[in-house]
């Protein structure tokens, strides 16, 4: 997808003299026009009518046509609802012929697979009546979700086993991998050495402030993230991304490891789930690399522009929680608590009462011969009394804040 994004830069860059006689500007404005017709009849009436009248028109239906639950006699465990997205038509355009292929063969294995799948107990999750969301969830994790992972794994090997055999080649006919150290000029490469020196200063940067938040946690798994993970799969997605222009990512790996460390390390905690671990996955910036390549865009501009606009978006995201959390202090303020509304004294009393219960509930706990219950009905009889008037209380609220009206109906 690269060269179809350069392509719209440059069809955005060309200046009047070219728009006159080029081809670019045309084609991108007919794809524009295309784009906002569909995204009225798709987006913006249901949207509208949804305002004007009790239900909204939906011309095109959204997200997709429900069609699991009527084929799945015939179908058993396939997902078969249809969307309707013009987008996807227009990637289909311009991606490679054999990888459209490739994705109708795969919707054909699918299609076959997954009723075979189904009888033989391996789709076990799937039961008749689930929609298209349940039918794909269930499916996944009971065999594409590992499928999935050997298939990145069988990419990766693949890939990796192409970079030997074009060491071992001495008829020439191999990668060139001089060109690592010899760029093309006034692109605007950063030298090799240094690109590596400053992925690996990162990274040890991130392994090191990881061990100091989490110190319990095994070390060894932040290694193995920032410098086997990561390249690994980044390369990977890469790869990916210039044969069949598609991402990928190998699921649960990081959940699989915080659970690894608890079961064979002994961890015990929370705080790992919230530390900046190591572990990306950079191949989706290939296709902006060879964006930049492409339209013949410095790469010291691009990492200038952002240095520029790294200081605007951090003072911009301070600066928003501040504003709108003014807002909601003055939403709260116009919450209409009146005088002659019984609803709101209701609600202010129940909740003064459930916070009393709660403590008659807590002290029962320490002393039940104190309970207001007898000791085998006191922890039951409270929670049950509790829900109850915490419902009340929540339900004349809404009520009361909403409409703010003194009736007494409550």
């Amino acid at each position: 997808m690269a060269p179809v994004g350069a392509l719209g830069t440059m069809a955005l860059a060309e200046s009047t003299e070219d728009r006159k006689s080029g081809w670019k500007w045309r084609v991108f404005s007919i794809g524009g026009v295309i784009g906002l017709a569909f995204g009225f009849f798709y987006v913006l009436l249901p949207a509208l009518s949804g305002l004007l009248f009790s239900e909204p028109i939906r011309l095109i239906p959204i997200p997709w046509i429900e069609l699991t639950q009527h084929t799945e006699d015939i179908l058993p465990a396939v997902a078969t609802g249809l969307q309707f997205d013009l987008g996807l038509v227009f990637i289909g355009m311009v991606l490679p012929f054999w990888a459209v292929i490739g994705g109708l063969v795969g919707l054909i294995i699918t299609i076959v697979g997954n009723p075979i799948l189904y009888a033989h107990g391996v789709l076990h999750r799937w039961h008749p009546g689930m929609a298209t969301v349940e039918t794909v969830f269930a499916n996944n994790f009971d065999f594409y979700m590992s499928f999935g992972i050997g298939l990145g794994l069988a990419i990766g090997a693949v890939g990796v086993y192409y970079v030997i055999k074009s060491f071992r080649n001495t008829d020439g006919s191999g990668l060139d991998f001089s060109a690592l150290f010899n760029p093309p000029e006034g692109r605007g490469d950063i030298n090799f050495w240094v690109s590596i020196g400053i992925y690996v200063f990162s990274t040890l940067c991130y392994i090191a402030f990881c061990v100091w938040l989490v110190p319990s946690f095994p070390w060894i798994f932040f290694v193995l993230y920032g410098f086997i993970y990561t390249p690994v799969i980044s390369y990977i997605t890469a790869r990916m991304e210039g044969v069949a222009g598609q991402f990928i990512a190998l699921p649960m790996v990081r959940e699989f490891s915080f659970i690894a460390g608890a079961k064979f390390f002994g961890y015990q905690g929370l705080e790992i789930w919230y530390a900046p671990i190591p572990i990306h996955n950079y191949g989706e910036a290939t296709v902006q690399f060879r964006q930049i390549e492409l339209t013949g865009t410095s790469l010291r501009g691009i990492i200038k522009a952002e240095i520029i606009v790294f200081p605007i978006v951090m003072i911009s995201s301070l600066l928003f929680p501040s504003s709108s959390g003014s807002s909601r202090r003055f939403r709260r303020l116009n919450i209409p608590l009146r005088r002659n509304s019984g609803i709101c004294r209701r609600s202010i009393r129940c909740s003064c009462r459930l916070r009393h219960l709660k403590e008659i509930r807590f002290s029962s706990k320490r002393s039940p011969g104190r309970s207001c219950f007898p000791a085998s009905a006191s922890d039951s009889a409270c929670t049950r009394y509790s829900t109850c008037l915490g419902c009340l209380c929540s339900l004349s609220t809404v009520w009361c804040a909403v409409s703010g009206s003194p009736r007494r109906t409550a």
